[in-house]
């Protein structure tokens, strides 16, 4: 017989849950982030995918409907505004991976406060923030962050340990649980346990019965013959 398979240790089992990523927005001009719901306000990461586009068109249009209401500003969101990409490091999993920002718009983006122009890589981490940015003035000038979004890897949760009475083999779990043993057919069962009958009190104990009142008497006022 095959023995039991071992479970998989904690680390194996976390190893081989990959981390989700994210783009959590953290602030939007006119918005109260407050109010919205989780998927509005945030771009996970796509599944079994090695990056992920950010922009205008690659994500539904009422996702920057509700985040960007200010009809200007949303115009300065390009179709495919940057890319997030993840390069295998020392694993082909996404937990084994190393981030990068790719930025594809001519407007470029703010990452951790520093200018990213189109056609340049930086390389991208767990907390760092991204912002698009517009310009105050029409014919141009300073510009000033509207929306920024926080980076996030999120490992994803292990699944539970197996129960311990599954990993057992069942003679294992019989010996464990242990079992009442059976009689042996040559010895015959116990009968139910009676309590005995109580003993007869002693003789010097037991009261004499009284007499039958002689004939012509009144019962009430009879006595033995013996009683002075």
């Amino acid at each position: 017989v095959a023995p039991p398979h071992a479970p998989p240790s904690r680390r194996s089992r976390e190893d081989a849950a990959p981390p989700t990523c994210r783009l959590w927005c953290v602030y939007s001009e006119g918005v109260e982030l407050s109010k919205l719901g989780e998927l509005q306000r945030s771009i996970p990461w796509p599944t079994a995918a090695q990056d992920m586009p950010v922009g205008r068109t690659a994500q539904p249009a009422a996702f920057w409907d509700t985040l960007v209401p200010d009809r200007r500003l949303h115009g300065t969101i390009s179709r495919e505004h940057f890319r997030i990409r993840a390069s295998a490091g020392q694993g082909s999993e996404l937990h084994a991976a190393a981030f990068g920002l790719a930025c594809t718009s001519l407007n470029g983006v703010l990452l951790n406060s520093k200018y990213v122009a189109q056609g340049e890589t930086k390389p991208l981490q767990h907390g760092d923030v991204i912002a698009f940015t517009a310009s105050e003035e029409p014919t141009g000038g300073m510009r000033k962050p509207f929306i920024v979004f926080s980076f996030e890897v999120i490992r994803a949760a292990p699944p539970p340990p197996p129960d311990a009475a599954e990993c057992r083999s069942p003679r294992a779990a019989s010996a464990q649980l242990g079992s009442a043993p059976s009689p042996s057919p040559s010895q015959p069962l116990p009968s139910p346990s009676r309590s005995p009958p109580p003993p007869p009190p002693p003789a010097g104990d037991v009261e004499p019965l009284p007499q039958a009142p002689p004939a012509n008497t009144v019962a009430g006022r009879w006595r033995n013959a013996g009683a002075g």
